[in-house]
């Protein structure tokens, strides 16, 4: 079992702004959320918002992470954005020490900005807008899965910095003796569609990824222990053979009563762009 090291969220975004030149007085919104910004109506504008229940966080330079560009941007390769994302972490100490800051275990995402032509549909043109350079999580020997576990650091036009999500809880080990459930078991829980997401009209699961992780809550939920979990992911098949899509489960690695999931895995869950 796992339990979370921070006793005090707030105090921990205060200590982000200042590590980031900005305000430290953080300003509640009323949604659980805290903000402060920098600059405001410049192109350098800066904003961070934060969850005073998990401690974690978006930062962001507004008008360049939301700009549209009239010609792709120059983004850095691969391997040149994992350099840039890491030295700004440690640059600003918000490296935590369980991400996984190897190139060969990061991922790289870009997200895509398309014109599409308003009769047919075609697309006309479509830019990468950003590389993100995302790092993955680890407690023990075990990863950590959920909406709870993100540190995603976004390049821009020339490799600049322009956001950083950290949704990111660390934790120390507990020494706490549960009786673990077989593996046979909880694959037969997820076969009955126990904490099971997959796409509508799904005939074929063909099952990629079983594995045991721990889950990690909503960044808007507060949660103060984590227990190991059976992850599993695959792609589903429609019967007539069409690819819709990857699917995910969860189910219990260890009898401690009443399993809970307070987010069920689904892409609600995702708050990597949300709003401040």
């Amino acid at each position: 079992m796992a339990t979370f090291v921070s006793d005090d969220p707030t105090a921990d975004l205060r200590d982000v702004a200042g590590r980031l030149g900005l305000d430290d007085k953080l300003m509640r919104n009323g949604k659980g959320k805290l903000a402060t910004r920098t600059r405001a109506g410049t192109d350098d504008q800066q904003t961070l918002t934060g969850f005073d229940s998990s401690g974690g966080f978006f930062y962001r330079y507004d008008h360049r992470l939301h700009a549209v560009p009239e010609e792709q941007p120059r983004l850095p390769e691969a391997e040149k954005a994992f350099v840039i994302a890491t030295e700004y972490l440690l640059k600003h100490g918000l490296l935590p020490d369980d991400a996984l800051a190897k190139p060969d275990l990061v991922s790289f995402h870009q997200p895509m900005l398309s014109e599409f032509e308003a009769k047919s549909g075609r697309i006309l043109q479509s830019f990468a807008t950003s590389i993100e350079v995302r790092y993955p999580q680890q407690w023990g020997d075990l990863p950590v899965t959920g909406p709870g576990s993100k540190l995603y650091v976004a390049l821009g036009d020339g490799g600049d910095v322009v956001g950083v999500t950290r949704m990111w809880r660390s934790a120390r080990p507990t020494n706490v003796m549960l009786k673990t459930v077989p593996a046979e078991e909880a694959f037969r829980q997820l076969k009955v569609g126990s904490h099971l997401s997959m796409p509508v009209g799904c005939a074929t699961a063909k099952i990629e990824q079983f594995q045991l992780a721990y889950w990690s809550e909503s960044p808007k939920e507060s949660q103060r222990t984590s227990l190991p979990l059976y992850q599993i992911q695959g792609q589903c098949v429609s019967e007539t053979g069409e690819g819709l899509g990857g699917f995910m489960g969860y189910a219990p690695a260890v009898h401690a009563g009443d399993f809970k999931l307070n987010d069920a895995p689904r892409e609600a869950d995702d708050v990597d762009d949300e709003e401040g």
